[in-house]
């Protein structure tokens, strides 16, 4: 029975030295068999490009490079991803069969166009010269980062930026599936966003967000749907819409004016509840089309306009509640003729840079008041607007 015992655990024994010893010799051959192209072929398949891979680090059958750099020809357009590492998982050890099917990268930077190139921080790693993606379906299906940097535009005017994003990528089919959260979003001429979530869809060379949470200030969430084209990419085309909820205006004079003219102090911080736009943006010209927004109560405005090189130009109907119209003296009768939804509307023409946007609403009611003989003070409230 004891040399029975004995001769199992001998046994035991010799399996499991077996068993290491073509484990190591697995990894040994593996080094040798062009597993640092095998994974620019893979990244490459996976993202569509061509790509380098920095010499590799072996931990057991664990991967990892400083970096891979990737590169799409003709656009103008790099990827340069850091600290990746990947597990090699066996298909079959007597075969040396193996492949990867995951990446986890610790911070990626990704250029879209001449002017986003340009802001690339490329010191981070060197690389060898880049490989053609491989031939085939590629086995790699996962790609987690866990700081991204993404960077689009062709000149300072339609810059645009995600920057500190959470991502993990997936294929499905022809399509990138990407997921992100966390970071920021910022597009030229318009104040910093936070990005709450967004899954997006990249079957080259149209980006699509299929959906898009944002929030920025008081503005609790921003959801935004459309398509990306990089087909030109000195011509970048974005179309779709955005819908905002719970925005707060404050600190905005005009409205606190308005507010202590009319007595209704709601207005120097109104809630919006809702504020929906078609947009367009090609270059550098954003229009934007059935635009609305609504503070319950208190207005409403309807309307379109294009913002090119900081300039305005805005078409739009102004709706107030009959009891704000009434404060300006006239302005029923010579202003705010049309009444629905609750509303007495007029047209607003907007024009101007930016900073210094124009309307022709306040040179209405100045007259307006004038001809009805409003009392001094009001007229220069009303001038002061």
């Amino acid at each position: 029975m004891k040399r029975a015992t004995g001769c199992f655990f001998i046994f035991v024994a010799l399996l499991i030295l077996v068993a290491f010893a073509l484990y190591a010799g697995a990894v040994r051959v593996m080094k040798t068999r062009g597993v640092r192209a095998r994974l620019a072929g893979e990244l490459a398949n996976f993202f569509e490009c061509n790509a380098a891979v920095a010499p590799l680090r072996w931990n057991g059958l664990t991967i990892s490079a400083p970096g891979v750099l990737a590169r799409d020809a003709p656009l103008p357009a790099e990827i340069r991803l850091s600290q990746v590492s990947a597990p090699l998982t066996i298909v079959d050890l007597w075969r040396n069969d193996w492949k990867i099917d995951k990446v986890t990268v610790a911070d990626v930077q990704a250029a879209f166009g001449d002017f986003a190139m340009q802001q690339l921080n490329r010191t981070s790693f060197a690389t060898s010269d880049l490989s053609p993606p491989t031939s085939g379906t590629a086995e790699l299906d996962q790609v987690n980062i866990r700081h991204a940097t993404i960077l689009y535009g062709s000149g300072s005017a339609n810059a645009g930026e995600f920057r500190d994003v959470h991502v993990r990528t997936s294929r499905h089919d022809s399509e990138l599936i990407i997921k992100g959260d966390g970071g920021t979003f910022r597009l030229a001429g318009f104040p910093e966003a936070f990005l709450l979530d967004a899954t997006i869809t990249y079957a080259k060379p149209n980006l699509r967000i299929a959906r898009a949470s944002l929030s920025f200030g008081d503005v609790n969430s921003i959801e935004v749907t459309g398509s990306i084209n990089f087909e030109q990419p000195q011509n970048v085309h974005a179309a779709g819409a955005v819908v905002m909820a719970n925005a707060i205006l404050k600190n905005v004079p005009t409205f606190q004016r308005v507010a202590q003219l009319t007595g209704r102090s709601e207005l120097a911080q109104a809630k919006i509840d809702n504020v929906k736009a078609d947009f367009d943006w090609n270059a550098n010209t954003l229009t934007a089309k059935n635009f609305s927004g609504e503070a319950k109560q208190l207005f409403a405005v309807r309307g379109e306009f294009v913002l090119q090189d900081g300039k305005l130009n805005g078409e739009f109907e102004l709706g107030l509640v009959p009891e704000l119209v009434e404060k300006f003296p006239g302005a029923r009768e010579d202003v705010f003729k049309s009444s629905r939804d609750g509303y007495l509307w007029t047209p607003v023409s907007v024009s101007g840079r930016v900073d210094d946007v124009r309307d022709n609403l306040r040179p209405r009611l100045l007259r307006a008041a004038q001809d009805h003989h409003a009392d001094a003070k009001i007229i220069d409230a009303i001038e002061d607007l």
